[in-house]
This record gives C-alpha cells, structure tokens and sequence, in this order.
C-alpha cells in the first residue's frame, strides 16, 4: 500500500495531468484570438452549462486564450449516451460592455469579463 504522507507521490499522480487537461485536444487550433469580436451563442440546454444567461447573444471581445480545459458541458453528463467525458475546449476571457448587457443607466464604465468555453462562441461576422 503506498505511504499517502510520502512527498514523492503528488509528483507521480499529476504526471500527465497538464498534457491531458490543459493542451488543446480534438480538432486543431483555437478558432479565436485575441481582439477577436464573437457573439455568445443563444442556446438554452436543459441540462448543466456555464454560460450565464445574461451573456447569451451578446457580442463581446476576446482579451485572453487560456488554454484548453476540460468542457464542463459535456463533462457533466458523466457517461451518458452522446457525451465526450473529458473533452478539452479552449477557454477564453471574454469583456462585454456593461451598457450592452444592462442597459444605459449601467455605471460600471469597465465592463464585465468572463470565462467562456469555444464552443458558446460565433465570430461576430458569421452571427
């Protein structure tokens, strides 16, 4: 039985760990950059997303490419029929202006930023 105060052990178990979750899996390159305008798409799914509603069918601009990471969407349905289990999506920092998502008498003049998985995303010329 291994010796779980052993320091040694942490190493071991997250060998791999980065490769697998945070390299860009599946099919290829991000499909946004930095500066990018993209339109949150408007879906609604019965079940588990992180996409908040009050973003949906907003354009934003893309100001971070964070990585690849596991798609919580698809990670949630935990082995049903159609899911991907662990599929990495890339991840990005998206800014709204505050004024777009609330209106003109928002006062919060720096806007809001938000996490969002690729795909929640549409290029704002194809939406």
């Amino acid at each position: 039985m291994p010796d779980e105060t052993d320091p040694n052990r942490l190493p071991a178990l997250l060998e791999g760990t980065r490769e697998k979750y945070l390299s860009r899996r599946g099919d290829g390159d991000p499909e946004f950059a930095v500066g990018d305008r993209v339109h949150v798409r408007k879906r609604h799914p019965a079940g588990h997303t992180r996409c908040p509603r009050y973003v949906r069918g907003a354009e934003g601009e893309v100001v971070a490419d964070r990585g690849a990471h596991v798609y919580p969407d698809e990670n949630a349905l935990d082995g049903r029929e159609g899911a991907d289990g662990e599929r990495a999506e890339q991840l990005y920092n998206v800014r709204f202006d505050a004024e777009d998502l609330w209106g003109d008498d928002c006062t919060d003049a720096d806007g809001l930023h938000i996490e969002l998985w690729e795909p929640y995303l549409v290029a704002s010329d194809a939406a």
